[in-house]
């Protein structure tokens, strides 16, 4: 069991059950520390970040989106179709 400074990532539950732990222990503790913890003050960001973050989620925000007060940047309608054929064209162009 990890103390509240370590987390049960899942790459530690991975570890753990290559050592054989306890499948149900090791993501127990996971799971534990995915909901219970997950607000606790290892996890919580500088204030200056998160004013940066709003700030600029805010500016690139779709107008309908804003206007009910949802900020979530430019890039909710991207798809990995449409990205991987933009990637494709921006490699035949450099090439």
């Amino acid at each position: 069991m990890k103390t509240c400074e370590h987390l049960q990532t899942m790459a530690v539950t991975y570890a753990e059950l290559c050592q054989g732990e306890d499948p149900w222990i090791a993501l127990g503790n996971f799971m534990n520390d995915w909901f219970d913890y997950a607000t606790s003050p290892l996890l919580e960001e500088d204030p200056i970040r998160q004013k940066n973050l709003h700030e600029r989620l805010v500016k690139q925000t779709p107008e309908p989106f804003t206007r009910r007060n949802i900020y979530c940047g430019n890039r909710m309608f991207a798809n990995k179709y449409e990205l991987a054929e933009q990637f494709q064209l921006l490699q035949r162009r450099s090439a």
